[in-house]
């Protein structure tokens, strides 16, 4: 059972704001389907995306990013992939440093443009 503590330690947790900015690296890098990662309401227009391949990074700081890898290997020039290459000049990869904001809805995103 847990004992209330009135004598809690706050001075360790850090509030985030909407809009907050901050670098994080890469920790970690997923492989799996776009359905491991998203939502089923994310594919209710689109049931069949659920099994496209992806990847989800994860960042130091909480930041997550979902990327769809292109099934026949050509990566267009609208997909979060290139953006991400265009914005940190490289693929993907642990130890990357990236940029991260905290968006309207308070989850840390990782910035693409």
């Amino acid at each position: 059972m847990n004992e209330t503590n009135s004598e809690l330690n706050w001075s360790r947790y850090e509030e985030i704001k909407s809009g907050d900015r901050e670098s994080s690296e890469i920790i970690e890098i997923v492989e799996g389907k776009l359905g491991d990662f998203k939502s089923v309401n994310y594919f209710k227009n689109n049931p069949s995306m659920a099994e496209e391949s992806a990847i989800r990074l994860i960042c130091e700081n909480g930041a997550k990013l979902d990327i769809r890898l292109p099934g026949n290997y050509v990566i267009t020039p609208q997909s979060n992939l290139t953006k991400f290459k265009r914005k940190y000049a490289e693929f993907p990869r642990v130890g990357l440093t990236v940029e991260t904001v905290v968006d309207e809805q308070g989850f840390i995103k990782v910035i693409l443009g």
